[in-house]
């Protein structure tokens, strides 16, 4: 019986362990960018901003995180943790101000952590795989709708 009730507790932390890791299936919305509309999880809290994609080795190459902040400004980024090159839509009242491409991870990088600065004030930024930017045309005035 101890064996059975130790098993089963140790399969009940073995999901949440992976829930836990996976995140937030309820924090994935739909964002149009002009014409290309695509997945992205949501990082509107300093915690998630913080963690943002360091570490995440799954990011499909027409998925992406938005950064919500509730100030415009020209926050600093950096690539610490990260598993792959990215590209970065800056957008401020729902259109895009900046578009900053291939940026390096560590490890194409070597090693060196990559700063992140934008030199206009914005109040999101999506993060993709580097290459999202030249293949889906993404340019500055282009509109951005964030679906609820």
């Amino acid at each position: 019986m101890k064996r059975r009730i130790v098993l089963l507790l140790g399969t009940v932390l073995a999901i949440v362990a992976v829930f836990a890791t996976k995140g937030n299936k309820n924090n994935i919305q739909t964002l149009t960018i002009g014409s290309h509309t695509f997945a992205v999880t949501i990082a509107d809290t300093d915690k998630k901003r913080e963690q943002g994609l360091s570490n995440n080795t799954t990011l499909g190459n027409d998925e992406g995180m938005y950064f919500i902040f509730s100030t415009p400004d020209s926050y600093t980024f950096w690539m610490k943790d990260m598993q792959y090159d990215l590209d970065f839509i800056y957008i401020k009242d729902n259109t895009v101000v900046n578009n900053i491409t291939d940026i390096p991870s560590p490890a194409h990088n070597n090693g060196e952590i990559a700063i992140v600065n934008s030199p206009v004030a914005f109040d999101g930024v999506v993060e993709v795989r580097s290459g999202f930017i030249k293949r889906w045309n993404i340019q500055k005035g282009q509109k951005v709708a964030l679906e609820k």
